[in-house]
């Protein structure tokens, strides 16, 4: 019996499993041993994950909580983070991720709610020891309860930030007399939405909410006070009805709620008193000068220790200067804030109240934008509906009257996000004229579009993926491209957050939903190049690939979209080949190869992935100078990137990517990884004769229109050659189960593709 056994068992017994989960637990963790590499934490994270998904399996079996079992580990987010990596690597039910990505949810909801409770600094009198510690776990019962009863979404952090405002609002302003807290002199829903970044009209409106709910709650005699009058909240949490209203409020969560996450076990494991941040490892169990610690200075050069020298123990110094002041944001502050911005720029915005100059540019087209308007807030209203599968408790909460926000805010973040951008062409361009743009059905669906992903992320709106909302506009993911980087322009206060999220999308059409059959790439490719299944010349004359023919691929925006795909995929060659220690000299070899994949054959990509032919480039360039592994080259990939068998298994028309290799990429490229290459690039963009580095995003990189330099292709043989034999992949399984790797991260700011900007806007075909 290995280490990892004894783990499990010993595990096991802690938490009183049965024999059966016992086994089926020993059995996933030898099976992932097999197929993945040892991390840091392995045994105590992977004993967990093991246990976890074997009660999954079995689940008449499940005793034991995910807070039970992320309870004996150091830092529960590092633990979670590894349980969804093993989830995704073992093929896990998707029911099975949601669980633990609600888990987590809740978890960084405890962490803040914690935070917020320790800067209000609720104390009580002598003799009433335990009071604030029930208040806290009351308190934190309301939060819960909000999120089941108040939110259509649970898992909105916006909306849940807001909803906590409303309960410590409401908890302050009922506490007994025996207990005080520390607010500045200002308005006490000012303070507390300032903990939050959030504003004074979210504070009050969620006040409002939660006292509805409380009253609700005592009329339904779930609580009590001293008075019987449901509107008179008196006496609520006195010593003679806070145990009693405690309990049934409990109770009350129990039967109403339907998730495997039961959040009173975050609050049970604390005792009952104020909390204070973590101090760093090295300060616990210290005594320490808290004016110090406290101190809004980042060095403090008085009360310096005397004794302190270069053969000082750091044990022995007996005050450590203090904490910086400056900390790293935490997701609900961000989202507070992108939630603020998103109020300030839309306040007061409109269809009866437009903004100045998009009432300018509008006049003096024909088009109706109240009925434009009134058209896309009729199908927001469908699309954004949540109550659909709303439990009927929260429905019994809910407003009818209330408009629907996210519809209303859509809609204003539409019309203001149109003014920025016409607002900013203005200016690069010098002209006023956008009539043509403004009468283009499909800027105004792309600009619809790009303000519905920016609400569904700051809402998390999970449910409504991507393609859902191309899907709804009725455009394409190249469509949507063309406006990302101006729309992410449009204020110059634009969330990062956000920016980033962009980025993220538009990496996911660079990379495959611009290759889809219908995209306008393939219907432009086989418009001006021919059709995509009839066959390619290996170079075409010099009446055929122009640079200064009108339409050909090498202008306008689609020249643009392509450098963007030469530039995202020298990214990818760079971190992938710095991840596996390939040198410079089989780097730039890889990439010429992968720039005549993309200039000579773009019709391979037809419902395929970009990875899947950049790992195919570096596979085959590597065969001829230091061999690797498909697995190998997988493995690492996946550690960066993630997980996606779009990549490496499920490849349209081949199957996994050993037999997408040898049966299209090997046939296609052979003669170029012999040394041959075009006489002439068939679009320039996608070839330009310098290196790798030079076509990293950089807002000052010129492309060359130039391609590369070469001699003909000479005619291909049936017969496999000795170096063409060398290329093929002979004795790899096509079963590759990648491990799990640290991931890293990669972000590209929207900054470095100013030199796209000048094309995006006033390129836009009138007829897309």
């Amino acid at each position: 019996m290995n280490h990892d056994s004894n783990y499990i068992e010993s595990l096991a017994t802690q938490l009183n499993l049965d024999t059966q989960t016992i086994q089926i637990a020993l059995k996933i963790s030898k099976e992932f041993n097999q197929n993945s590499q040892k991390i840091e934490f392995f045994d105590s994270y992977l004993s967990r994950a093991s246990i976890f998904l074997a009660m999954r399996i079995n689940p008449e079996k499940i005793k034991v909580s995910l807070y039970r079992l992320a309870k004996g580990v150091d830092e529960t987010a590092d633990f979670i983070a590894f349980l969804k990596d093993f989830l995704k690597s073992t093929n896990a039910a998707n029911d099975i991720l949601i669980e633990v990505d609600k888990f987590s949810f809740t978890a960084s909801v405890f962490r803040k709610f914690q935070e917020i409770w320790g800067q209000l600094e609720l104390n009580e009198q002598q003799g009433h020891f335990g009071v604030v510690g029930m208040i806290k776990e009351f308190a934190w019962m309301l939060v819960s309860l909000g999120r089941l009863m108040l939110i259509t979404n649970p898992y909105d952090i916006v909306e849940t930030a807001c909803l906590m405002i409303g309960v410590l609002y409401f908890i302050l302003t009922n506490l007994p007399s025996t207990v005080t807290y520390a607010c500045p002199n200002s308005s006490l829903i000012n303070y507390l939405a300032s903990l939050l970044s959030g504003d004074e009209e979210q504070g009050t409106d969620s006040a409002l909410t939660v006292l509805n709910l409380i009253q609700n709650l005592k009329k339904q005699e779930i609580l009590r006070g001293n008075v019987d009058e449901t509107e008179n909240l008196e006496g609520i949490f006195s010593a003679c009805h806070l145990n009693h209203n405690l309990q049934n409020l409990s109770k009350f969560y129990e039967n109403e709620s339907r998730s495997r996450i039961d959040d009173r076990e975050f609050i049970q494991k604390h005792k009952a008193s104020t909390p204070v941040k973590q101090l760093p490892k090295i300060l616990r169990n210290k005594t320490l000068n808290y004016q110090t610690v406290n101190s809004k200075r980042l060095i403090a050069w008085d009360n310096d220790n005397e004794d302190i020298s270069l053969k000082s123990q750091l044990e022995s110094i007996k005050r450590l200067p203090p904490m910086s002041p400056f900390q790293m944001a935490t997701p609900m502050s961000m989202a507070m804030e992108m939630s603020s911005w998103l109020r300030d720029i839309t306040k007061k915005v409109s269809v009866d109240n437009l903004p100045t100059k998009l009432a300018e540019y509008l006049a003096n087209t024909e088009i109706q934008i109240s009925q434009k308007v009134n058209e896309y807030r009729n199908k927001l209203a469908l699309f954004y509906d949540e109550t659909q599968n709303c439990p009927d408790i929260i429905m019994e909460y809910m407003s009818s009257s209330k408009p629907n926000q996210k519809v209303e805010i859509t809609i204003s973040l539409y019309l203001k996000s149109i003014d920025g951008m016409l607002t900013n062409e203005e200016k690069r361009l010098t002209s006023r004229n956008f009539g043509v743009l403004l009468n283009n059905d499909s800027f105004h669906q792309t600009a619809l579009a790009c303000s519905i992903i920016s609400v569904i992320f700051l809402h998390s709106l999970t449910h409504i993926t991507f393609p859902q909302v191309l899907s709804f506009c009725q455009i394409a993911g190249f469509e949507f491209w063309k406006l990302i980087n101006s729309f992410a322009q449009f204020d110059v206060k634009f969330p990062i957050p956000l920016k980033r999220h962009f980025k993220e999308i538009e990496v996911k059409i660079l990379s495959e939903l611009a290759w889809e059959q219908n995209s306008p790439i393939f219907q432009y490719l086989k418009e001006y190049i021919g059709e995509i299944h009839s066959p390619i010349p290996e170079a075409l004359d010099e009446s055929e690939s122009s640079d200064i023919t009108p339409k050909s691929p090498n202008n306008g925006i689609f020249s643009v979209f392509f450098r963007r795909v030469l530039s995202h995929s020298a990214h990818r060659v760079l971190e992938l080949t710095e991840i596996l220690g390939i040198n410079d000299e089989i780097r730039e070899h890889i990439w010429d190869i992968l720039k005549i994949a993309l200039s000579e054959h773009t019709e391979i990509l037809l419902n395929r992935h970009l990875d899947t032919l950049i790992l195919c480039c570096v596979y085959s360039v590597c065969k001829l100078h230091s061999p690797i592994e498909f697995k190998s080259l997988i493995e690492q990939y996946t550690g960066i990137y993630g997980d996606n068998q779009k990549i490496y298994k499920d490849i349209y028309q081949a199957g996994d990517i050993i037999r997408f290799y040898n049966k299209c990429f090997i046939p296609s490229f052979k003669v170029f990884l012999t040394g041959l290459n075009p006489i002439k690039p068939r679009i320039a963009a996608l070839n330009p004769t310098s290196p790798l580095r030079a076509n990293l995003p950089s807002p000052l990189q010129y492309y060359s229109p130039l391609g590369s330099p070469g001699m003909g292709c000479s005619p291909r043989s049936n017969y496999l050659t000795p170096r063409t034999r060398k290329l093929y992949a002979f004795n790899e399984s096509s079963d590759i189960k990648p491990g799990i790797i640290p991931k890293s991260g990669r972000l590209i700011s929207f900054d470095d593709e100013n030199s796209t900007r000048a094309a995006q806007l006033e390129e836009i075909p009138e007829n897309i």
